[in-house]
């Protein structure tokens, strides 16, 4: 009889590496890397909601900006408009759509709402936007966490205020 191998001789079948679990291996680690640098979905579609009667009122805690007469030191002016409602949310959207910051994820007949994400952090809060009355549109701009947000709502609101004043058709 032949000499007997030893479990641990390097020799041995049961030993030796097997060249299928490198590729096995090197192929879920590819799949896994690959996975990771693949490019971010489209946004959903905004789905259609009814308009609210009115904003809600911001909490004490976290901060936000509203165009509601009770609002004390949290108000913001409204939105003045001219001509067609339809038209006036038309631009808004394009603006939204144009600003990588906001995405729309919900509109009515008199209502927009906007998630915007901080830069830095990535922090959502929340935009609405909605029909007061005849060409007046309220601002809500609230965060969803924290106590203390830099004044990121005041800017986000005279920003998106520039914009949408600057996009109105001109005068006839």
């Amino acid at each position: 009889m032949g000499k007997k191998r030893h479990f641990f001789d390097r020799r041995s079948a049961s030993f030796r590496r097997r060249p299928r679990t490198k590729a096995a291996v090197l192929l879920t680690a590819l799949g896994i890397l690959a996975g990771c640098a693949a490019p971010p979905s489209a946004p959903p579609a905004p789905r259609w909601v009814e308009a609210p009667d009115a904003l809600a009122p911001c909490p004490l805690a976290p901060p936000c900006l509203v165009s509601r007469k009770d609002a004390g030191r949290a108000y913001v002016e409204p939105l003045p408009f001219t001509g067609a409602l339809s038209n006036a949310l038309a631009r808004l959207e394009a603006l939204i759509a144009e600003d990588p910051q906001l995405t729309l994820v919900a509109r009515g007949p008199a209502y927009l709402k906007v998630v915007a994400r901080t830069p830095l952090m990535g922090y959502e809060d929340d935009v609405e936007i909605l029909r007061l009355g005849p060409g007046l549109l309220g601002l809500r701009s609230a965060s969803r966490i924290g106590l203390f947000a830099g004044g990121t709502h005041g800017q986000r609101l005279a920003a998106l205020r520039a914009a949408f004043l600057a996009s109105a058709p001109p005068a006839p």
